[in-house]
C-alpha cells in the first residue's frame, strides 16, 4: 500500500499545475514585507476499490484523508494565511477559505489559524478542503489546495514549510488505525 501512497503523492505533485500567479519567495527562501507567495498542494479523497460515485460511508477499504501543515519558520516574525483556494481536478475553483471562513475541525484537534506566530504550526483538517456539499458524505476527490500566505511585517520573512500529510486509514468497524503516512513538501510557484 505504501508504493500506492507514493504514487498517489507523485500524481498530485502533477495535478497541481493549476492556474494562478504570484511572488515566489527569493532564492535564498524569504518572502520580502508586505508581499505574498502561493503554495501548491496536491490532496486526495482517495478510496480505491470502489467506482467513482461511491460515498465514504459505503466503502468497503479503508482509504486516504490529506491535512495539510503550516510552520512559520521565522525566528520572530508572524506569518497570515491570507487565502487558500481549493480546485478540482480539472483546475476549476471548488471552494475559496478566508479568515473570514469558519474551519471545520474534528473534536478535540485544535482550531486552524490564520496568522501563525513564530516557530508554531497550525493543521488545515481535511474537511475543510471539501466543498459544504459534500464535507458529512464525501464523494471520491481529487483536489489541489493553494495557499497565499503574506509578510504583514516590517523586513524579510522565511518562508513557511507546508506539507500535505497523507493518511492511510484502517475501516471505522475495524479500528480506524493510521496505517500509513506520507507527508509531501508543497511547492512554491
Amino acid at each position: 500500500m505504501k508504493k500506492l501512497i507514493l504514487g498517489i503523492t507523485a500524481l498530485a505533485g502533477l495535478v497541481s499545475a493549476v492556474a494562478s500567479h504570484a511572488e515566489v519567495p527569493n532564492s535564498l527562501g524569504y518572502i520580502a514585507p508586505n508581499k505574498t507567495a502561493t503554495i501548491y498542494c496536491g490532496a486526495s479523497r482517495f478510496f480505491p476499490g470502489s467506482p467513482p460515485t461511491t460515498i465514504v460511508a459505503n466503502e468497503r477499504v479503508g482509504g486516504l484523508e490529506t491535512n495539510f501543515l503550516v510552520t512559520n519558520t521565522s525566528e520572530d516574525k508572524t506569518l497570515e494565511i491570507v487565502k487558500i483556494d481549493i480546485y478540482a481536478m480539472t483546475g476549476v475553483l471548488i471552494s475559496r477559505l478566508t479568515p473570514r471562513s469558519i474551519i471545520p475541525t474534528p473534536d478535540g484537534d485544535p482550531f486552524f489559524k490564520w496568522t501563525i506566530a513564530p516557530h508554531e504550526t497550525t493543521r488545515l483538517p481535511n474537511q475543510a478542503t471539501l466543498p459544504l456539499t459534500q464535507q458529512s458524505k464525501p464523494y471520491l476527490l481529487w483536489n489541489n489546495v493553494v495557499f497565499t500566505v503574506k509578510n504583514a511585517g516590517p523586513g524579510s520573512i522565511l518562508a513557511p514549510m507546508v506539507f500535505s500529510d497523507f493518511i492511510e486509514k484502517e475501516l471505522p468497524s475495524i479500528g480506524g488505525n493510521v496505517l500509513a503516512r506520507v507527508r509531501a513538501d508543497c511547492v512554491y510557484r
